[in-house]
């Protein structure tokens, strides 16, 4: 198989024929599969031990034996991928962007290309070193709104001609509906009034290369560093740090009991992989939002950050679906939001929404909106309605029964157990049976406390704002016009108090299709039906 890219000069191709990824993809792909394999011979010191006296003695097919077959499993996955690798190409011809996987199942995916909502290109810190990009394609298809539905990894130039030539497609389908009502200037042909305004368009993902003025949107080190702080999850800092500590007091244990270094070293292993990556993650989000830049340019927002994985992502402004304000617990505490846009598919960071803003005052959020997306009018919190507090007193009594239900069922297994077994078990001091449950239940009660407190909902001509979370807040804007349907539901004893609940769907990945409201009046609900068939 050949990469054939047909050209009408050096730099403008007409078609890329069966373009396959970059050879790196595969060690992308099998670096996880090699870390799990690698740990479990680890883990298993004794065969480890073995193999490796046999293979330096030169009984090299006895000492993979020795390792269960480990070797060869690795090299049926290796052989597995490079196959794969091999096997699959890209084509983008004729105004369709095909996919086609010719392994033992045949897979084809033709994509038409005014059906493509996002074209984004990203770097992580191994295609950073290699010189490649992971270019990704969503669609605006229900069925796969959750997921990306093209991802392939190619050289930089590669890159930018397959995503260059893929927008060159779309613009001219998008153009040949208004063929008819063209009028050329004096003096310009069609041909060449259409090459000039795709050029420029395609420029964009260039000029900012060279140009560090380009972005409307910049930010400081100083307003980066009090994002990464604002943005920071408390819940997950703490728990990353409690677990850190628990592996290291039992690493500590189980090495000074063990027989052999090497035998706990597999399990120590995989305790720190996990610690590690609940701390990783928090990093992780910090440095995505280093040199985060944007600029509004025609129909697009397009978006620069990263500083280890580089990204850059270009959102069409009509496939927006909703518009996200997220505040963290110290977010809400310094009164600073960051921003997210939430549109078709979507995963990893990207999977409740791609972010356009970092954290910021509701001023400062105003201001930069303003140029971003001039079309949206921003949500004012003096207008969110909040629930009724019948329906805090529901949830409140709710929570206080289903415990007393639970606890009531432990406690009574256990005493029935004590006497089953003649007092063989250990008593449970009073102080505990009363401390527990209460201390879970008044956590309980703050949870709904600062729920309610946070959960609103507010109808506009254009917009349904939903208000929602606990200890973090999420207030998040949907257009009618975006809204797929509307689910309502309501138990017996919301019935009897006149409350209902609903949930909002839009199309999105899956994390965020589904917008859930809190408990409202009948009435409340209406005024949003009311509006949602106005739109339509």
């Amino acid at each position: 198989m050949q990469n054939n890219v047909n050209l009408k000069d050096s730099q403008s191709p007409t078609e890329i024929v069966r373009m396959r990824n970059h050879f790196t993809y595969i060690f992308e792909q099998m670096w996880g599969i090699i870390a799990v394999i690698l740990a479990m011979l680890l883990g298993n010191a004794e065969s480890f031990e073995l193999a490796a006296k046999l293979i330096s003695q030169g009984n090299i097919l006895e000492g993979l034996l020795a390792l269960g077959g480990t070797f060869l499993v690795l090299l049926l996955i290796c052989l597995w991928f490079v196959n794969r690798w091999y096997k699959t190409s890209i084509t983008v011809k004729d105004g369709t962007v095909t996919i086609e996987r010719r392994t033992l199942n045949h897979y084809v995916n033709a994509i038409a290309v005014q059906n493509i909502s996002n074209i984004n290109l990203e770097q992580n810190l191994f295609e950073i070193l290699m010189g490649t990009y992971k270019l990704k394609l969503d669609t605006n298809s229900l069925s796969t709104a959750s997921t990306t539905d093209v991802k392939i990894v190619l050289k930089k130039k590669d890159a930018y001609m397959v995503k260059n030539l893929i927008m060159k497609m779309m613009k001219e389908a998008e153009q040949e509906g208004e063929q008819e009502d063209y009028r050329e200037p004096d003096g310009v042909s069609r041909d060449d009034s259409l090459l000039a305004e795709n050029t420029k368009a395609f420029d964009v993902d260039m000029m900012e290369e060279q140009e560090e003025d380009f972005y409307d949107v910049t930010y400081s080190i100083k307003e980066i560093l009090i994002n990464c702080l604002v943005d920071t999850s408390i819940t997950l800092v703490l728990f990353a740090l409690a677990f850190f500590v628990s592996t290291i007091i039992t690493a500590v244990a189980t090495i000074g009991t063990a027989g052999s270094i090497l035998a706990s070293l597999g399990g120590f292993l995989i305790q720190v992989v996990v610690a590690g990556s609940m701390i990783a993650a928090i990093i992780k989000q910090w440095l995505n939002d280093f040199r985060f830049r944007a600029k509004r340019y025609k129909d697009k927002i397009y978006v620069s950050c990263g500083l280890i994985k580089r990204r850059k992502y270009a959102v069409p402004v009509d496939k927006i679906n909703a518009v996200c304000f997220q505040a963290t617990f110290l977010g809400r505490l310094s009164k600073r939001a960051y921003v997210k846009v939430i549109n078709v598919g979507g995963e990893d960071e990207d999977v409740d929404g791609m972010k356009i803003l970092l954290a910021g005052t509701q001023e400062e959020l105003k201001q930069r909106l303003a140029i971003l997306l001039p079309e949206f009018t921003f949500p004012e919190k003096a207008n969110i309605q909040k629930q009724p507090k019948r329906a805090l007193v529901r949830q409140i009594v709710l929570s206080a029964i289903y415990q007393m239900i639970f606890w009531g069922a432990l406690f009574a297994g256990f005493a029935l157990a004590a006497y089953k077994f003649d007092g063989g078990l250990p008593s449970i001091p009073v102080p505990l049976i009363v401390g527990v449950p209460l201390a879970l239940f008044v956590l309980q009660l703050v949870g709904k406390l600062l729920a309610y407190k946070v959960t609103g909902f507010a109808v506009s001509e254009e917009y349904l704002v939903i208000s929602r979370g606990m200890f973090a807040a999420s207030t998040t804007a949907i257009p009618y016009k975006k809204i797929q349907y509307l689910q309502y539901m309501q138990g017996p004893i919301e019935r009897r108090l006149g409350l209902q609940r609903a949930n909002v769907f839009i199309l999105a990945s899956a994390f965020s299709q589904m917008q859930a409201m809190g408990e409202f009046s009948v009435e409340d609900y209406d005024r949003i039906t009311e509006h949602f068939r106005k739109t339509y």
